[in-house]
Formats: structure tokens, sequence, C-alpha cells
């Protein structure tokens, strides 16, 4: 998660990036907002998420099947991802 600010925008901009593994694959997952008091609800590392109870959704969603994942996707899909104020 990274909360950035910028003078001219009233509200910070917060973005937070998981890889959400299950049986089947990894979900890249993007949630982006104004809010940061949101992200002290969505769940760290280790935890389950049950998305129709997180009380967000996910602003992008990308699922990666298991076979075809690589450490690489994460990387790329930070880099296309990560939002901040430049």
């Amino acid at each position: 998660m990274k909360v950035s600010v910028d003078p001219a925008r009233p509200l910070p901009l917060a973005c937070a990036l998981y890889a959400v593994e299950n049986a089947g694959g990894v979900w890249f997952c993007a949630y982006y907002g104004a809010n940061r008091s949101v992200f002290d609800y969505l769940p760290q590392k280790g935890e389950e998420i049950d998305e129709a109870q997180l009380g967000v959704a996910f602003h992008y969603k990308r699922f990666v099947p298991r076979d075809d994942y690589q450490l690489g996707q994460w990387e790329d899909f930070q880099k296309e991802r990560f939002m901040t104020y430049e």
C-alpha cells in the first residue's frame, strides 16, 4: 500500500496491490481510493479474502492460472497498476 499527496488535490490517493493465491492460481488485484481508513479493513498477508464481505471492491482484477504463473508477472502488474501523484 502507498499513500501519496499533492497540495493541488484535496484528498490523498491511496493505492493497494494484492496477489491473492488460491488453489487454482493467483488473482492480481488493485484498489484505489481517497479515504485511507478503508485500508485498515483490507486483509493483510496470509489472511483469507472474501470480497463479498470486505465492504470494498477491487477496481481491477486479473486471474493467472497456477500453471502459467511466474514471479515476473507480479512485478509487471505492480509497474502497470501502481498509481501515485507525480
